[in-house]
């Protein structure tokens, strides 16, 4: 795999080259769905978003967190979101 591809994109797909960002990842990810579990009962909602910066614009990184903070998005929780055009799908 290609040493200039993005670090979130990497530990998205599991190398082997990058173990301990991928644990210190899944860490994280294990941690928002932990607090998200412990939380949720006092109305506390937590996601996690993991963004490529060179992906997306801060105008689309916008319009997640706002999505996100939004009553609408209420029964969102525990979630981790990706914004990246895609990237982590091909």
């Amino acid at each position: 795999m290609p040493l200039s591809m993005p670090l979130p994109l990497r530990a998205s797909l599991l190398t082997p080259d990058m173990a301990l960002y991928v644990v210190a990842k899944r860490g994280a990810v294990g941690l928002t769905r932990s607090a998200a579990y412990d939380h949720g009962k006092d109305g506390i909602r937590v996601t996690s978003n993991s963004f490529l910066s060179k992906a997306a614009s801060p105008e689309e990184i916008a319009g997640m967190v706002l999505f996100l903070a939004r009553d609408l998005a209420g029964f969102a929780t525990g979630g981790v979101y990706t914004v990246d055009g895609g990237q982590t799908v091909r």
